[in-house]
């Protein structure tokens, strides 16, 4: 039997998913996404297409994304974007604003870090198919591609035209372990589930378990693509019991304990090592050091 509902708030441990209402300031917001207009301004430029860059925010960004994904696929469309966000910090100051870092932080600890390989989420009107739709995804765990269960999910939406459409969770699925699954699909699921849909509008956040099972929610024929960041996050004094060391990662926050060590400077802990010079270096890096 499948039950369908709304979005509701969450509790990590119980549902497997947290949502935090108006989590990022429209300031923020509006930073990253001329970030986004602006790379792919430059690489419109490159591909020699018109794009008429004088009108409003969010419709420049429709028309330009259709454009682009013409000339290039979804990927290589949107690889020098999260570059961009990359070298603005853009995810160092999301994770910075304070009701997502003290949610993370008390899930995580404070010695943080957000991974840094390309992974920003396309979802075109009407394409159902992942081959065409890029990372539009069935149901699936975020362990079957290598995360650990120490590493937690997050989801938010840049660009959309309304909240509909976005991804649909599990409830309480993340406590079934390790889901059988074929080609990347599940091969079993209990009969009694609960869909939850998102309902997320620009500056909401999800934050979710990498065992909780989602999908993407398909939008309909006639629409607007939805540009939204999925990022994982991790505590980098965590054993690696996966795959995660494979992809790299960008540290933007370090506990008390750790400010001390890199004060320290070496494992060796040499005696007086900083007696002869400034002692105030700020070794506490980090946009987000709390």
């Amino acid at each position: 039997m499948l039950n369908s509902k709304q979005l509701e708030e969450g509790n990590f441990v119980e549902d497997g998913y947290t949502i935090i209402r108006k989590a990022i300031s429209p300031s923020l917001i509006h930073k990253t996404q001329k970030i986004i207009n602006d790379s792919l301004d430059d690489l419109s430029i490159d591909l020699n297409l018109e794009i008429n860059t004088h009108i409003e925010n969010d419709k420049n960004f429709y028309e330009k994304i259709v454009k682009l994904i013409e000339k290039k696929t979804p990927f290589a469309t949107l690889e020098g974007v999260w570059q961009d966000l990359i070298r603005n910090k853009i995810f160092a100051l999301i994770f910075s604003e304070k009701k997502i870092f003290d949610l993370i932080s008390n899930i995580l600890g404070k010695d943080l870090c957000h991974q840094d390989n390309p992974g920003l989420t396309l979802n075109l009107p009407g394409v159902s198919d992942s081959k065409k739709n890029y990372l539009f995804k069935g149901y699936h765990q975020e362990v079957w591609s290598g995360a650990d269960t120490h590493t937690i999910q997050f989801w938010t939406p840049i660009f959309q035209s309304d909240s509909s459409g976005g991804i649909t969770l599990i409830k309480g699925s993340h406590l079934w372990g390790h889901i059988p699954h074929r080609n990347r699909e599940p091969i079993e699921l209990p009969k009694n589930i609960t869909e939850i849909h998102s309902d997320l509008e620009i500056g909401d956040v999800i934050i979710f378990h990498t065992l909780l099972l989602h999908r993407s929610s398909p939008i309909k024929l006639g629409g607007k693509p939805r540009l939204a960041i999925p990022c994982v996050v991790k505590n980098f004094r965590m054993p690696n019991n996966s795959f995660e060391c494979y992809i790299n990662w960008k540290i933007f926050s370090y506990s008390d304990l750790s400010k001390i060590d890199r004060r320290l400077g070496n494992h060796h802990l040499s005696p007086f090592r900083l007696l002869d010079i400034d002692n105030k270096q700020n070794f506490d890096g980090g946009i987000g050091s709390k």
